[in-house]
């Protein structure tokens, strides 16, 4: 097999999505031998309907620029026979391409080009699985490619093989374990060695050429305190607390303030300072409060400050629960770190999710051996955009990796999450790294647990096993609470089970 740099990479632009109903406009090719440009392809196609006005806005093909060109079964033959001759096939989501070749393409010479088929989306996904976007668009920008036009075959398919030699390159810098894994899924477990084949004589990028990917989440720098492993607060009497100094707190929201120095484009508002001074108050007083505001009051720094600034001072916990995990990650990885910087003041905070959330690491090895065996190729490639992440990850939580959709797909995540009842506990040989183990254990030493409302029922629901009912609790997204609050503390009665109960009661038995 041969060296993973001598391919040829394709494009195709057609008058829309569904190749059951659209046409090949322009068919692009350009073929590599060991990393060089020796051989480019290009023709526009005339399709049997017009193009659609939408299609010449994306592309700029227009009707008139095709109307001399051939239709597609007079070009179609030379670009098979370039097809043929190609050791690799690569393509940026290739099958696209594929399903529009497919019907021109013989069955049996279908069945030969699949597995020589790359696809730099899915490539990218799996060496680079922290990346906010995988489109060709934002590859080009992220490796530094320069591209004449986007949406004609020619050009992007030269930005798609400049896109996979820095792949290719990266994937040979990696070690050999590392590098392994990827091709056991990649082409399966027997083509091991035809990947290392392949990958044999690739020159790895050196430091100083690597793309360095900065990490996507900041981490919030943590002050642990030792005399309070066991997560429980310290008993206290109530002048043991340091009050907040609401003054202070109400100067941050001032004008000129820390919280302005901190944010450019603050804006004084009076309801958020209000809002802030009335939640210090509620800390003081060992009160409740409850707090309506309409959009773009600022309420979450408005809470966020005097709860973290209690936090720190009296190594108490502060629970922030919440109904969607956007707002999580905004609290976790956005307004807390900007508040802790304007207060100049330390403390340890947790973003704690439900289970579904993380990744069990004896699942996921056990299914590997599977995987590499039996699973279809576009279950491999999923598996693969975990294999670099879950080394590296800190956290275990699958939002980090966005080479894998959870949602996309589901049944293997459901076969490799820390959901579900299965779980060995301590006598599992990974629980001294166990994600779910480590990140609760957290949650009971820190001083803010960002987390959400179900999980805050759950557990009180449960008996505070993650003790999320000691200390101060704040609710936002409060409009659903009563329903979830009554779904895990409540008992429903219904006229069936009332029935079986008074049957039960009254029905005569034979003595």
């Amino acid at each position: 097999m041969s060296s993973f740099d001598s391919f040829i990479a394709i494009d195709l632009e057609t008058t829309g999505l569904d190749p059951s109903s659209c046409e090949i406009l322009e068919l692009g090719a350009v073929r590599y031998v060991k990393g060089e440009l020796v051989e480019e392809f290009s023709e526009l196609i005339k399709p049997d309907d017009s193009i659609p006005s939408e299609i010449t806005r994306l592309t700029g093909i227009s009707n008139e620029m095709v109307e001399k060109s051939p239709a597609l079964s007079l070009v179609f033959d030379k670009y098979k026979k370039i097809l043929d001759g190609a050791p690799w096939v690569v393509g940026h989501n290739v099958s696209f391409d594929l399903g529009f070749l497919k019907p021109h393409i013989s069955k049996p010479k279908f069945a030969l080009l699949e597995p020589r088929v790359m696809d730099t989306g899915a490539l990218s996904r799996i060496l680079f699985p922290r990346l906010a976007r995988y489109s060709l668009a934002s590859l080009v920008s992220h490796f530094h490619i320069s591209r004449k036009q986007a949406h004609r075959a020619l050009d992007d398919c030269k930005a798609t093989a400049e896109i996979y030699l820095n792949l290719i390159s990266h994937l040979a810098s990696l070690d050999v374990g590392e590098r392994e894994s990827i091709g056991r899924l990649l082409l399966g477990a027997d083509s091991l060695d035809y990947f290392r084949q392949a990958i044999k004589g690739i020159a790895p990028k050196s430091a100083g050429e690597m793309t360095i990917i900065s990490a996507t989440h900041t981490q919030i720098e943590a002050d642990i305190y030792p005399d309070n492993v066991t997560g429980q607060p310290p008993e206290k009497s109530y002048d043991d607390y340091i009050p907040v100094d609401t003054a202070a707190v109400k100067n941050c929201f001032a004008k000129g303030g820390l919280i302005s120095k901190q944010f450019p484009f603050f804006e004084y508002r009076v309801q958020q300072a209000t809002m802030a001074t009335k939640v210090a108050e509620t800390f003081n007083r060992s009160e409740f409060l409850l707090c309506e505001a309409p959009t773009g009051v600022g309420k979450s720094l408005a809470y966020l400050l005097p709860a973290s600034w209690w936090a720190s001072q009296n190594r108490e916990r502060v629970v922030i629960s919440t109904q969607t995990k956007s707002l999580q990650t905004q609290l976790f990885y956005k307004d807390l770190p900007q508040v802790q910087e304007a207060m100049n003041y330390k403390f340890q905070a947790v973003l704690l999710k439900g289970k579904g959330n993380y990744i069990c690491l004896h699942k996921y090895y056990e299914l590997l051996p599977e995987a590499e065996i039996s699973f279809e190729r576009r279950d491999r490639e999923a598996l693969a955009a975990l294999s670099l992440w879950v080394d590296k990850t800190k956290t275990g939580d699958i939002s980090e990796c966005n080479g894998f959709n959870p949602s996309a797909n589901h049944y293997l995540w459901s076969r490799i999450s820390c959901e579900g009842s299965f779980c060995l506990g301590q006598g599992c040989r990974f629980s001294d790294k166990c994600f779910l183990l480590k990140i609760r254990r957290e949650a009971q030493t820190s001083q803010i647990v960002v987390t959400n409302h179900h999980l805050t029922f759950a557990d009180f629901s449960s008996g505070g096993e993650l003790a999320l009912s000691a200390g101060n609790i704040i609710f936002d997204e409060a409009h659903n609470l009563e329903k979830i609050a009554a779904s895990y503390l409540g008992s429903v009665i219904d006229k069936r089970s009332l029935d079986g109960i008074l049957s039960d009661i009254y029905t005569s038995r034979p003595t």
